[in-house]
């Protein structure tokens, strides 16, 4: 049996370690993840961007009774199982972006703001921002810019802009590697043919 061995937390810190040498006067806010218990019908594992169904239960008394889960009409009428799941959810992180960006606007520590997110939740931040100082509105996501997100040109101070972006700009804006004693994973180390825009990281 192989094992897969999940770096992801020892490559964020890597990752944080290699920017703080890199740009000594930046400040990282952590959010946090908080421990959760949902509930939910069982799905297939996504594959090669197909569509994920929704299982379908076995017949009456060929549940395993290993398997904590229940059999429940679906919306369609079919057999379907219901299960938990132990997750973590992500928490503060949009409140940490929105008060950092209102303390440093209604402070008057900066003449200009740059957001990286396509989270609505910061609609009414940015919003109250743009009145201030001019805003850059950067989508890092594959998704459309969120309708919330959007504004005009000429709101407030005026002078804002909007950009999503794409596989080139990762590409063009790397890190040295290394960067001080920080070296990028070994798994962040593919060719840009390899590389989809959701697994792109600027290193």
């Amino acid at each position: 049996m192989t094992v897969k061995v999940d770096t992801s937390l020892r490559d964020q810190q890597n990752y944080i370690g290699a920017l703080r040498s890199y740009i000594p006067e930046l400040v990282v806010v952590n959010g946090k993840y908080v421990p959760r218990v949902k509930t939910g019908v069982l799905i297939e594992r996504a594959q090669n961007g197909r569509p994920q169904r929704r299982v379908s239960a076995p017949p009456d008394g060929q549940l395993p009774g290993w398997l904590p889960a229940e059999a429940v009409e679906g919306p369609s009428g079919n057999p379907e199982l219901l299960v938990s799941v132990s997750t973590f959810e992500e928490k503060g992180s949009d409140v940490n972006v929105a008060s950092h960006l209102l303390i440093d606007v209604l402070s008057g520590r900066v003449d200009a703001a740059m957001v990286f997110s396509n989270d609505s939740d910061l609609h009414y931040p940015l919003q109250h921002a743009r009145l201030h100082v001019p805003v850059a509105t950067i989508n890092p996501s594959v998704k459309a810019t969120a309708m919330d997100l959007r504004g005009n040109r000429d709101d407030g101070a005026g002078d804002h802009w909007w950009r999503r972006l794409r596989p080139e700009d990762f590409f063009k804006n790397q890190l040295p590697d290394p960067v001080g004693p920080y070296a990028k994973p070994f798994g962040w180390r593919r060719s840009p043919a390899e590389l989809t825009p959701s697994a792109l990281t600027v290193w």
